[in-house]
């Protein structure tokens, strides 16, 4: 009787708890609601003002703005395709006729891309087919001005300085694999070998000391070369969403016949995001998801392995790279031309 009493007596108790942490819980969830919603109105806000700010400048100069000629024009000097071109503007051509200061006039672009596209254009003579078909495209923004506005939002997100390292990733020498990959990824299967071995016999837990050793002087060794590359994968990440979202246009995509180059790119874009992850840690609370990422990609060697299979990918897939990055350039420099 005695105890049954002393169970009745904690039943309020109990229910004080219970309330406790179901007021802390809403509490947080309402937090993180308000966060959302003054976030979600910040983005809108932001939107209004640079549609705004497009419509107002829309075919003016860009007064004030820095050309840096040695990246605009890396584009005209390390591709291809201008030997398929019907004629080059030569470099005494280019100093005689000030094509700098014409390129400063008529560039309205809003993205790094657009810009090393357009420098391309003015530089290259191309055939009737191809003119034709670039003025084709001109008018369908001449006429439509949504579409036109929505094409610059989008794009407007590739104006970055950042936004200049897609084309070193299409035309810059890749790294050369190491030797000792085939270490790393014996190490690596070693480490998850112990590790499901350890849950049978925990002895085998004192392997993974020697070996987490080992990964993390490989792990930031690696770290330079992620770090050379690092601008340039979040640029093709953030290119190809940006890309996919002018595809899904009825009215651009009947413009271009072929648009698989975009699901080429697709099959990479977890390694991009995978290696370009470490971009997005920016504060405290990114830095608690971050570290132990950071401690699984170090004890099996995910970041090394992900990476080289990376660098594999894009030598692969570099003429889809190159496509995409024609296709923003192409839509870029057409449609913000005064007529």
């Amino acid at each position: 009787m005695q105890v049954f009493y002393s169970d009745i007596t904690s039943w309020p108790k109990l229910d004080e708890k219970k309330n406790k942490t179901m007021n802390w819980i809403l509490g947080i969830v309402f937090i993180f609601v308000i966060i959302f919603l003054i976030n979600n109105y910040s983005k809108k806000k932001k939107l209004e003002k640079l549609k705004k700010r497009l419509i107002e400048k829309w075919g003016e100069p860009k007064i004030g703005d820095y050309f840096n000629f040695y990246v605009i024009g890396s584009y005209f000097e390390n591709n291809e395709h201008k030997n398929k071109a019907f004629h080059l503007l030569s470099e005494k051509i280019k100093t005689d006729l000030d094509i700098n200061e014409i390129f400063k006039f008529i560039d309205r672009t809003s993205s790094k891309i657009g810009q090393q596209y357009l420098y391309f254009k003015l530089r290259t003579i191309d055939s009737i087919e191809n003119l034709l078909k670039f003025d084709s495209l001109t008018k369908l923004f001449e006429t439509n001005k949504i579409l036109r506005l929505n094409c610059q939002v989008q794009l407007s997100k590739l104006n970055s300085n950042d936004s200049y390292y897609l084309e070193e990733l299409i035309h810059g020498k890749q790294i050369d694999k190491p030797k000792i990959l085939w270490f790393v990824k014996l190490l690596s299967i070693l480490s998850l070998t112990f590790l499901l071995l350890t849950f049978i016999y925990p002895v085998f837990s004192l392997f993974l000391i020697p070996i987490f050793s080992l990964n993390v002087f490989f792990h930031y060794k690696n770290k330079g070369n992620i770090n050379y590359y690092l601008n340039g994968v979040n640029q093709l990440s953030k290119s190809l969403k940006i890309s996919k979202k002018l595809a899904n246009n009825p009215e651009i995509k009947v413009h271009y016949n072929d648009l698989s180059f975009l699901n080429k790119i697709d099959l990479i874009k977890f390694k991009t995001e995978f290696i370009g992850f470490d971009k997005y840690v920016k504060n405290e609370y990114t830095f608690l998801i971050w570290f132990p990422i950071e401690l699984l990609k170090i004890q099996f060697n995910l970041e090394y392995i992900i990476f080289f299979s990376f660098i594999d990918s894009i030598i692969k897939e570099k003429e889809s790279i190159e496509k995409m990055f024609l296709f923003i350039g192409e839509i870029d420099s057409e449609y913000l031309q005064p007529h």
